[in-house]
This record gives structure tokens, sequence and C-alpha cells, in this order.
């Protein structure tokens, strides 16, 4: 989950951590990965394993990047064999808003997309040469929950949450913004009641 995988520049040779227990016609899932300052970028999605090259190395049946890579790309994901289930409880009580993986492009960005509730993981593993700039807007219904959690390393620069109607920090002054997201388990938790207000922040998190 930290940008720990690599996809060669034909989209298909990929390599992991470990490959044990893998074969061909299992499932690769790619959550997010890095945009290069050409455009070339990883693809989301579920993926099927064509082989396995040797302990860290597989192979995919089709490629997972969008136009034409320079370099190898680092990637975020996991893979599975089979067909797994698990259990799934409905619970009482308020709505999780859901978890969506966004990964921040090299060049960095003013205004990177983000679901609007729940928690967006923010992939990791990269170099940014700019910040990259979440442009936070006002909730649309009081007690509305956000978070943000930063899943790897990103170095020389780091994700900014940006809010456009200034909130408050947890201790009850002016927010403008949360900053410093740049490590594994930094991250944010905000609530809407009419303007955004910070609950909670992880890692080196800070609000200003």
């Amino acid at each position: 989950m930290t940008g720990a995988w690599s996809l060669a520049t034909d989209g298909k040779t990929l390599t992991v951590v470990a490959t044990a227990g893998l074969a061909a016609g299992d499932t690769v899932v790619l959550l997010g990965g890095e945009i290069e300052d050409g455009g070339a970028s990883v693809v989301p999605g579920k993926y099927t394993i064509s082989s396995v090259t040797n302990g860290t190395v597989m192979v995919l049946t089709a490629s997972a990047i969008s136009g034409t890579a320079l370099l190898a790309v680092l990637c975020t994901g996991y893979a599975y064999t089979g067909n797994p289930v698990c259990q799934a409880d409905l619970l009482d009580g308020e709505e999780s808003g859901g978890v969506e993986f966004i990964s921040p492009p090299n060049a960095g960005l003013v205004g990177l997309s983000y679901m609007t509730s729940g928690i967006s993981y923010v992939c990791g593993g990269l170099t940014l040469a700019a910040d990259v700039d979440v442009t936070f807007a006002q909730g649309t219904v009081f007690g509305q929950r956000k978070g943000f959690l930063a899943l790897g390393t990103m170095t020389t620069n780091d994700v900014t949450v940006d809010l456009v109607t200034n909130g408050f920090t947890m201790t009850g002054g002016a927010l403008a913004e949360i900053n410093a997201i740049d490590a594994a388990l930094d991250g944010a938790h905000l609530v809407f009641n009419g303007v955004w207000r910070c609950v909670n922040l992880a890692g080196a998190a800070a609000e200003a």
C-alpha cells in the first residue's frame, strides 16, 4: 500500500515484494500509482496474471498504464488467488461515506479530485516536484465527515488540504489548511457543521 510495486514501461511486467502463492490466472488489483510529468499513469482496476517470472516479477495479460511511460512507474495494490469471500455485516449508526484511493501526480497539482465524504487514501512512494493541493469545498449536510490518510511517503513536497472557507482547528482557532501530509499514516479527520472543523490529526499532519 506504499507504492512499493513497480510497472515496467510495457505496462504488463509488474515487480512486487513477493509472488509466492500466485500463478497464472490469479488477480491483481491496482489501487493507484504514479502519474508521470508526461501524463502516463497507472490505471486502477483488476488485472489477470499471465505468468509468474520469478519470486518478485509477474506479467499481466493487459497493460495497466495509459499513455507511454518514460520509466517504470510505482504503484499500489494487492493480489489474490481464486474467488475469496468475506463476511459483510449490516450495522446501524452513521454511514461511513465509503473509501477511495487517490494518486498525486509527480508534477504537483492544484485541485486534486477527491470524494466528498468518507476516507480518501493517498497513494504514496512518490517524489513530488510541487505540492499537491486538495481544494476542499464546504460540506453539504451537517454532520458530514471527511478524512484524508497517506499510505506512503511523498518526498520533496507534500499533500495539502486547503479549505475554500476557513473552518476551525481542534482547539477552536481559525483553520485554513491541513498540511505536511507526506508520510505513511499522516492525515486528518474533519466534521462539517456549517464550516469544517478538524477533530483529529494523524502522524505529522498539521493545522494552519
